[in-house]
């Protein structure tokens, strides 16, 4: 799991933990490599500190991930696929370092993978399944198997500084933006 020490990635670590993987977090700034080890994962991989492609191959005694799950894109998505066993499968999900690579399919050919490009918005379009998986992640919550790891929460006023903090990738967790004043109840 790329980005393993955001929110995203941390929520995501911690479903495919539960669902009992075995998870080689990256994250590519220093520092953040502690906070996604309490979540469970195997190891976490700083992408700033050698090749992170040898380290997962390392790490599966030669043979690459079964899965990736990429929020970078970019150079990195390009980077991925090597570190992907033969017939396993990478995942997109975001674009915080550029645009996807435009030659996936050549990248899949050469060792028969597979790749997915998720956009949320397009769920959307599927409202049985949202509420699917808006009922799973409550379950899991309401279980405490699942925590948002929410890290700072901004008044309407600030949403600037949240958004800096956002395009930074300074923050490890969830950040809320309040729209409405706390009432005490």
């Amino acid at each position: 799991m790329h980005a393993s020490g955001g929110g995203v990635g941390l929520f995501v670590t911690q479903l495919a933990v539960q669902a009992g993987a075995k998870v080689i977090g990256t994250v590519g700034t220093p520092g953040k490599e502690k906070k996604p080890l309490a979540y469970g994962p195997t190891s976490v991989i700083n992408l700033k500190n050698g090749d992170f492609v040898e380290q997962v191959l390392d790490l599966t005694a030669g043979q690459g991930a079964d899965l990736a799950i990429d929020s970078l894109g970019a150079e990195t998505l390009d980077r991925t696929f090597s570190a992907v066993r033969k017939l396993g499968h990478v995942i997109n999900i975001g674009e915080a370092e550029g645009n996807p690579i435009e030659n996936i399919r050549q990248r899949c050919l050469v060792r028969s993978q597979t790749f997915t490009r998720f956009h949320l918005g397009h769920a959307i379009d599927f409202p049985e399944l949202w509420q699917k998986g808006n009922q799973f992640i409550l379950d899991a919550l309401h279980a405490g198997w699942l925590n948002p790891t929410i890290v700072e929460t901004f008044e309407l006023e600030h949403a600037r500084k949240m958004h800096a903090a956002i395009e930074n990738r300074t923050n490890s967790g969830k950040l809320l933006l309040r729209t409405s004043p706390e009432t005490g109840s």
